[in-house]
């Protein structure tokens, strides 16, 4: 990583020490956990920002990128 950037990782909801993630019907809501993501790191005045993600973790990132 360059000098100069900020690294922010999260426990996605329902994952490590989060609670459970947020439900349409019987589904994980993943717009909900999105704006989530993107409420974070504007309250961590990180935007904009690269995301980066495996499996769900870049489903997540691609719907917070679409939010913007």
């Amino acid at each position: 990583m360059r000098v100069g950037h900020t690294v922010l990782t999260v426990d996605l909801p329902g994952h490590g020490d989060s609670p459970a993630p947020p439900l349409k019907g019987n589904a994980v809501d993943l717009d909900a956990v999105a704006r989530d993501l993107a409420e974070l790191i504007h309250k961590q005045k990180m935007a904009p920002a690269i995301l980066v993600g495996h499996s769900l973790g870049g489903l997540l990132a691609a719907r917070v990128a679409a939010l913007d």
